[in-house]
């Protein structure tokens, strides 16, 4: 994805993680990985909403996230927005085990880089 600002998303973007074959310890890590997809501008989150684990996930299994803009919002600060995604975790049969709508804090773009 690079390294996107607030003012790069808008509402129905679509965007998806390469995959990664998880083993026990990772896969609560991978439900938190998926917040993370703009980690470069990330100021942090207030939050997850609609969490729903659908499928069991297993050792073994190779998820990707897939991702979808719901929602932008300025913040009252000027220098960030809240992006709402809505994210999934896909196995490798292309089966939705995971849901979340993330609410994710990013960096609006510097007035020099526009």
């Amino acid at each position: 994805m690079g390294t996107l600002f607030f003012d790069d998303f808008k509402a129905g973007d679509r965007f998806e993680s390469p995959g990664m074959t998880v083993t026990e310890g990772q896969i609560i890590d991978f439900a938190i990985m998926t917040g993370a997809l703009n980690a470069q501008n990330s100021l942090g989150s207030p939050g997850f909403d609609e969490l729903k684990w659908l499928k069991p996930v297993r050792p073994g299994d190779t998820l990707r996230a897939a991702g979808e803009v719901l929602e932008l919002r300025p913040s009252k600060a000027a220098d960030r927005g809240i992006v709402r995604i809505r994210y999934s975790a896909l196995n490798q049969r292309g089966e939705t085990v995971f849901t979340v709508i993330g609410n994710q804090i990013v960096r609006r773009r510097p007035p020099d880089r526009e």
